[in-house]
C-alpha cells in the first residue's frame, strides 16, 4: 500500500469521523437549547398535546363565562336605560304641568286661563273686524259681523279684548284644546271655590289694592280686574266696579257671569237675543278641554 493512499484512507476516516462528532454534537445541542426555552422534548410530546387541550378547553370555557357575564351587564344597562327613560317621562310631565299652571289656573278638575282671551281671528283664520269706532262696533253688530275691540279703545291696554255677539256665536273663537265655558262649567268652577270660601268673588278678584274697593284673594293666579263691558247705550262703556264674562251662548238666549264690586259671589245675567239692546262686548275666559 502506497503511502499515498494510506494518507487519504486516514484522511477520509478521520473526516468521516469528524462528521459524525458533529451531527452528534449538533444533535444534543438541540436537544438541550429547545428542551430548555420548553419547546420540544421528545420525551413529553403526548403530555404537552394534552395540557394544550386542557388550557385551550379552559380558554374556550372562560370565553364563554365572559361572554354570560357580558349578556347579564347589558341586560342590566338594558333596565337601568329603561328605568331612567321613565323617570325622564316622570321628570317631562311634571314640567309640562309647572308651565301650564304658570297659564292655567287648576281649580278642582277643571284648568282655566289666567288672562284675558285676546285673539284676532277665529280657528278657521278669518279675521275678526277691528271696530276702532262706535259707528263700526254697531255696524258689526247690524251686519252680523264678528269683531272685537279694546276697552275705552285703548289699545295699550294689557287685559284682553272685548268681542260682540257674533263672535261668540260662531263656535270659532276659543282657540284650539279650548271652549268657552258653558254655564254648568261655570257653576262647577263656583262649587269649588265655595269650598274653601263662601265668598267665590273674593277668591278671583285681584290683590291690586287700586283694583278693587275690598283687595282680593286671587287664590288661583286669575288676577280678575274690574274692566268693565261694552254696550251700544248712551254710556257705552263700563268699569271700574264689575267685570261681565261671556257663557256658550244657547238658541235664544245669552248668559254671562259677573264678578261685582257689589257682591262677594259670582252670578249669572241672562238676556233674550230678540231683546233690543244685545249689542254688548265682553270678555271671555276659557276653560281647557
Amino acid at each position: 500500500m502506497s503511502t499515498k493512499k494510506v494518507n487519504f484512507d486516514m484522511s477520509f476516516c478521520l473526516h468521516n469521523l469528524f462528521l459524525r462528532m458533529k451531527c452528534k454534537l449538533f444533535f444534543f445541542y438541540f436537544i438541550i437549547t429547545t428542551s430548555a426555552i420548553g419547546q420540544y422534548n421528545p420525551f413529553s410530546y403526548k403530555a404537552d398535546r394534552q395540557k394544550e387541550k386542557i388550557s385551550c378547553s379552559l380558554a374556550i370555557d372562560s370565553v364563554r363565562k365572559i361572554n354570560v357575564e357580558l349578556k347579564d351587564s347589558m341586560n342590566i344597562l338594558i333596565q337601568k336605560n329603561n328605568l331612567l327613560s321613565v323617570e325622564l317621562n316622570k321628570l317631562s310631565e311634571q314640567n309640562t304641568k309647572l308651565k301650564e299652571l304658570q297659564l292655567y289656573a287648576e281649580i278642582g278638575e277643571q284648568f282655566w286661563q289666567k288672562s284675558n282671551l285676546a285673539v284676532k281671528e277665529l280657528t278657521n283664520g278669518t279675521a275678526l273686524v277691528f271696530a276702532q269706532t262706535k259707528e263700526e262696533w254697531d255696524q258689526c253688530f247690524l251686519e252680523g259681523k264678528p269683531a272685537f275691540c279694546y276697552h275705552k279703545n285703548d289699545t295699550l291696554r294689557q287685559n284682553g279684548m272685548l268681542y260682540n255677539m257674533h263672535a261668540l256665536n260662531s263656535g270659532l273663537l276659543a282657540p284650539k284644546n279650548f271652549v268657552i265655558p258653558s254655564k254648568t262649567e261655570v257653576e262647577t268652577l263656583i262649587q269649588n271655590i265655595e269650598r274653601l270660601n263662601k265668598n267665590s268673588a273674593s277668591i278671583l278678584k285681584s290683590k291690586a289694592i287700586n283694583d278693587w274697593s275690598v283687595p282680593g284673594i286671587d287664590l288661583f293666579g286669575m288676577n280678575i280686574k274690574p274692566e268693565g263691558f261694552r254696550l251700544s247705550d248712551g254710556n257705552e262703556w263700563y268699569d271700574g266696579d264689575k267685570v261681565y264674562f261671556y257663557c256658550q251662548t244657547g238658541e235664544k238666549d245669552l248668559t254671562f257671569y259677573v264678578i261685582s264690586e257689589f257682591s262677594e259671589k259670582i252670578y249669572f245675567l241672562t238676556r233674550n237675543k230678540l231683546s233690543e239692546n244685545m249689542n254688548y262686548g265682553m270678555y271671555v275666559r276659557c276653560l281647557k278641554k
